[in-house]
């Protein structure tokens, strides 16, 4: 039952994903978010993050990563069917038809409003995950960082993945190590409290 979920899960988000793999996210979201309670937000953020860094289809990526969590590797393989499927039937349709379809104009515009759909829908779900991620001023100013070389340089995204990467395992140990000094502080200061009411 748990294995025929899955797969109908991802058949859904694949039969309407249009646009590419970004165009999962929201719907991704809503349905294993919201609607199936399998993760949290933040655990959906974490999968489309290692899914852009690794290489294949984010698509694949987010539905093999999200699957294994749930079942192991055998869910991972079906919902990675479950995505693909309606891509192998439409594409075959598509392919009987091509030549009766191609330049329609119906069709065509058809595509154009789709298209400004799916932006709006990928908006509203990054607008969602900045407000779950970017939490405190540090990861403001990786965002903000990451954003301007983005839009300035012409740089791969893994170079970016990789400093975010390192500017993540940097802070956390900087926030390790005051925490521990902290706890280490107020052990002391305990201990010296104590000690000072002993001799009294």
């Amino acid at each position: 039952m748990v294995f025929w979920q899955i797969y109908w899960s991802f058949f859904k988000i694949g039969a309407l994903t249009f646009g590419g793999g970004y165009a999962m996210l929201p719907m991704i979201e809503r349905e294993i978010v919201e609607n199936r309670g399998w993760a949290e937000r933040q655990d959906v953020i974490d999968v489309f993050a290692v899914a852009q860094s690794l290489p294949g289809a984010i698509a694949l990526n987010s539905a093999s990563q999200i699957g294994f969590r749930r079942k192991g590797v055998t869910g991972g393989i079906i919902a990675v069917l479950g995505a693909v499927t309606p891509s192998i039937i439409i594409i075959t349709l598509i392919a009987t038809v091509l030549s009766l379809v191609w330049g329609n104009a119906v069709l065509t515009s058809a595509f154009s409003g789709i298209a400004v759909a799916v932006c709006a829908m990928i908006l509203n779900t990054v607008v969602k995950f900045f407000k779950s991620s970017v939490i405190d001023a540090v990861c403001f100013i990786i965002f903000f960082a990451v954003l301007a070389m983005a839009l300035l340089l012409r740089l791969s995204p893994f170079i970016y993945i990789l400093a975010s990467i390192a500017a993540g395992i940097v802070i956390g140990l900087i926030k390790k190590v005051g925490k521990k000094q902290k706890i280490e502080s107020d052990d002391t200061g305990g201990d010296k409290a104590d000690a000072k009411g002993d001799e009294e």
